[in-house]
């Protein structure tokens, strides 16, 4: 059992950085912009 909330907790924190990284180069911004955010 402590195996498989180890495999949650490790996949819950891969998807939000995953998210994140998706919802920056995404976002309504232009690329100067971002490219600063990412900086």
């Amino acid at each position: 059992m402590a195996e498989s909330n180890n495999d949650l907790l490790k996949g819950l924190i891969i998807g939000g950085l995953i998210g994140a990284a998706i919802g920056i180069l995404f976002a309504p911004k232009s690329g100067k912009e971002t490219r600063q955010d990412l900086a």
